[in-house]
């Protein structure tokens, strides 16, 4: 059975939805966001646009949708099973609807019936009684703290855990303790490195007598959005698993140090990554587990000393793990310390000592809280990796992994993010019937390089994908989904793979869940492996790009015309943007078409630098439909990018006011041009002009006439530019040269003009004399010389004889 996307009765809700809701839902609350292992339950989803509900796409195994009971535009319940080996914790789940998808929530899997959590009535401070081996779904508001009372005997086990960061839905950091029946503090949590922000808290009950589990918000905040599920009972609740990690294919038995009394837990994983180890005791399992790395790499046995690539395991028993290694010099080596990965509570510090003791490497957090490094050793030897906690302490459950390896060529392949503070903004394929949708995908070659070859699967009927091929030197691609317009409205979880050389990479799509300050942290986030899809009804206006008669040129600005095709009734502005700028190619945040208008020219600026070739470009476009955001995509169009016609220099020049003048520009031939060009000095001061010059191939220099106001701004004017057009069959060509130019003005001269003889009168038989070009400006260096010859030829006159 295939786990991703359980589609029962959505046949038949489609043909009753077809005239539903067409932009996207938005979930905005859960009630609950749990259920028991082997029980069936309604969820209550909350938020809009929520009528034309289908079915949960759903990315982990374990869960069967029932029914789904739409209809209402706020509200939508489902009615979940939960098989009796489901797997505790977290389940990720989309909604679908006819118009698109949810963002992704979160459901968690309990194996305790959920009870909710009852406020006592007004002035009472009873705590509300819970049998051991109860979830409760309750809420923290601000200043509020939940209490409850479990009954225990001496010598019983008192455990509770919560998920509230980790449900994904608020900035929620919980604090968790236990209260004997003295009133007495047995243990208190705030932050547990097994479960992130969130806490747990294990005693053993000294006294037979009621005990008292409170929660509350750490600053004593909170508000109706910080839900929680807590779980209470009898459960183990160690910080580690022993050994940290193994083969694939190996079967192991893990323990828990720390708690010797635990049984171990047969543990065999088939594939590479991490496995979770549920420990048990006496029937009662802990709800969150602990994790080991499962990884090719060898474990060293402890006789010896082993050569790279090895494993070593370790247990801060001692403020300082060391392990001798055999190296061979000149070949990298990555050697990595999982601690925080595997969520162990050691905050890992690494250094590498070289045969003479000497320090040769050291790294505290490269990865999270992990410690990682690469260094080259300088010769064969053996060399120590010496591991310890940041601050120093020890313990039988701080426990580390420390790899040694040689670089291992990797691809990692993700979605790019839109929008840093909306943090599933587009990360989801919506494509309507008829239509097209597009997002970015990223690949990460680590230590391989080549041309990156992709391809997707699973995709809903009717859908055809369009993966563009990604250069070397990219690392991100535009992807792009068609639907027929008779594709069946559907959704499925996709597969996206890709290979560099003989490396091969899959999705690891990272969902941020929860952001908080400063700048918007990451607080919490999960990560999944297949790209959500889905086919939508159709949108009410379509996109395209004009494809572009001419090539872009360096150093020039080029508008993409945008046309818009509505339907009838249609009269939304529609806002654009560019799908991604390909490499030296910028352009506006976005444009808009008016809501009368059927096109836009949205302008696209290209650098210097931008590499020469042809980029496949596209739009998304978007207009507001049922107070949500109804998204379409253009189909691609290739931009070509072509060098410059040539370059060049403008000369300092000066000039003054009401006065003519001149500057001049020095040319350089990028690439030869038919016919003639023409050039255009910008960027000139208020009240100066001057009029284009042509360009023969191969000129070497032009002048710019000035006609320089009596008004014109007296002081120095920087950036002066040069811009050129070639005329080409297709259409005119621009592009621009900085030419580093400057333009002095200076005030006009107070000297009494000489008086001018009147001219004779011109015979009118003779012929007016042709115009002449004009001369060539003097450069500034020239300008101060003949000032200075001119004043040194007045002193002289001054000082000779009469």
């Amino acid at each position: 059975m295939r786990p991703a996307a359980v589609t029962l009765l959505a046949a038949t809700l489609e043909v009753i939805m077809m005239h539903a809701a067409a932009a996207p839902p938005a979930v905005q609350s859960i009630e609950p966001q749990g259920i028991t292992q082997g029980a069936s339950a309604e969820v209550i989803l909350r938020g809009e646009r929520m009528d034309g509900a289908v079915e949960l796409l759903l990315h982990d195994p374990g869960l069967v949708v029932e029914s789904v009971v739409g209809g209402d535009p706020k509200a939508t319940t489902i009615r979940l099973s939960a098989a009796p080996d489901a797997p505790l914790g977290e389940h990720r789940v989309r909604l679908r609807t006819t118009g698109g998808l949810s963002d992704l929530f979160t459901l968690w899997v309990t194996q305790f019936p959920i009870v909710p959590e009852s406020e006592p009535p007004a002035g009472s401070l009873d705590p509300q009684p819970v049998p051991p081996g109860t979830t409760v779904w309750g809420s923290i508001t601000r200043e509020d703290v939940d209490t409850f009372a479990i009954d225990a005997r001496a010598g019983e086990r008192i455990s509770a855990e919560v998920a509230a960061m980790r449900l994904g839905r608020a900035l929620f950091d919980p604090v968790l303790s236990i209260e004997d029946p003295a009133g007495f503090e047995i243990a208190v949590c705030d932050d547990a490195p097994l479960l992130g922000q969130d806490a747990f808290v294990s005693a053993v009950a000294a006294t037979d007598g009621r005990h008292l589990v409170r929660i509350r918000e750490a600053s004593y905040g909170g508000d109706a959005s910080c839900r929680y599920l807590l779980s209470l009972g009898a459960f183990p609740r160690p910080r580690a698993a022993w050994p940290p990690g193994t083969t694939p294919g190996a079967a192991i038995e893990a323990s828990f140090p720390g708690e010797p009394s635990l049984p171990p837990v047969a543990v065999m994983a088939a594939a590479p990554g991490v496995a979770r180890v549920h420990a048990v005791d006496r029937g009662h399992v802990a709800p969150s587990a602990n994790l080991i790395a499962v990884s090719s790499l060898p474990v060293h046995a402890g006789e010896g000393v082993p050569a790279a690539p090895v494993a070593f395991h370790g247990r801060l028993t001692a403020p300082v793990l060391e392990w001798p290694v055999l190296l061979k010099g000149g070949q990298p080596i990555d050697v990595r310390v999982l601690a925080r990965r595997l969520r162990t509570p050691v905050d890992p510090v690494v250094e590498v000592r070289d045969p003479k003791g000497a320090q040769v490497a050291s790294n505290d957090d490269a990865v999270g809280g992990d410690a990682q490094l690469r260094f080259t050793p300088a010769a064969d030897g053996e060399y120590r990796i010496l591991t310890r906690d940041f601050r120093n302490r020890t313990g039988e459950d701080l426990v580390v992994r420390v790899e040694v390896d040689v670089p291992v060529p990797a691809l990692r392949l993700g979605l790019e993010r839109i929008d840093p503070r909306r943090p599933q903004y587009l990360q989801s394929m919506q494509v309507p019937r008829g239509g097209a949708f597009a997002m970015m995908l990223r690949a990460e070659c680590i230590d391989a390089s080549g041309p990156v070859a992709l391809s997707m699967s699973d995709l809903p009927p009717g859908v055809e994908a369009t993966i563009v091929p990604m250069g070397q030197d990219l690392s991100t691609t535009p992807i792009i989904l068609r639907a027929a317009a008779d594709a069946p409205l559907a959704g499925a979880l996709c597969r996206v793979e890709g290979t560099v050389g003989s490396v091969q990479g899959a999705l690891e799509h990272r969902v941020p869940l929860v952001l908080g300050p400063p700048n918007d942290a990451l607080y919490y986030e999960t990560t999944v492996d297949r790209l959500s899809v889905a086919v939508t009804e159709p949108a009410p206006f379509r996109i395209r790009i004009v494809p572009p008669a001419a090539p872009a040129l360096r150093l020039s600005a080029r508008p993409l015309v945008v046309q818009v095709e509505r339907d009838a009734g249609m009269k939304d502005a529609i806002q654009v943007r560019m799908l991604w700028n390909p490499p030296g190619i910028s352009s506006s945040p976005g444009v808009t078409i008016a809501p009368d208008a059927t096109s836009v020219e949205f302008p696209l600026n290209v650098s210097a630098e931008a590499p020469l070739g042809s980029w496949q470009v596209g739009v998304l476009a978007t207009a507001p439909e049922q107070g949500g955001e109804r998204w379409v995509a253009s189909e691609l169009v290739e931009v070509q990018v072509q060098d410059l016609f040539m370059t060049g220099a403008l000369q300092l020049a000066a000039a003054q006011q009401g006065q003519p003048g001149a500057v001049s520009c020095t040319l350089t031939h990028v690439r030869p041009f038919d016919g003639q060009a023409t050039l255009r000095l910008v960027g000139l001061p208020p009240g100066v002009s001057a009029s284009p010059v042509p360009v023969s191939p191969g000129q070497a220099e032009v002048v710019f006439p000035l006609v320089v106001g009596a008004d014109a701004p007296a002081a120095q004017h920087k950036g002066l530019f040069v811009e050129v057009d070639v005329a080409t069959p297709a259409q005119v060509l621009t592009h621009r040269f900085s030419g580093a130019g400057s333009l002095r003005i200076d005030k006009a001269s107070v000297a009494t003009p000489p008086a001018v003889a009147e001219a004779a009168p011109v015979p009118a038989s003779t012929p007016a004399a042709p115009p002449t070009a004009p001369p060539k400006p003097l450069s500034r260096l020239e300008q101060l010389r003949q000032a200075q010859r001119a004043a040194d030829g007045a002193r002289s006159n001054a000082g000779a004889s009469p």
